[in-house]
């Protein structure tokens, strides 16, 4: 099931009508943003592109560290990850980190 979760758990958003629009960026979050693979990168919508970089580093800070998570989104930054999801992603990350957005700072 975990392979095909992503497609799933779209599925199961497009039946609540108020969280439908989110259901093309779960289902998708997974699917390459560049390239010219099979499935239509071009198509990816910018939110998967986003829930990618946010997924991946909260993955990787959980096994293997903050530095280590934070050092992976920078590095795949243009490549593994759309350029400005990972500015975003990071210019936030930075904000908790220094405590300027009003959310809890970072352990």
């Amino acid at each position: 099931m975990y392979l095909k979760h992503a497609g799933a758990s779209g599925a199961m958003l497009e039946l609540v009508p108020s969280l439908r629009s989110l259901a093309s960026a779960v289902r998708f979050h997974h699917r390459p943003w560049q390239g010219n693979d099979a499935q239509g990168s071009a198509d990816v919508p910018q939110a998967a592109r986003i829930l990618k970089a946010v997924v991946d580093f909260v993955w990787k800070e959980r096994f293997e560290g903050y530095e280590v998570a934070l050092k992976s989104i920078e590095v795949g930054a243009g490549d593994e990850y759309e350029l400005e999801a990972a500015k975003a992603l990071l210019a936030v990350l930075t904000s908790i980190r220094d405590g300027s957005s009003g959310g809890p700072p970072n352990p």
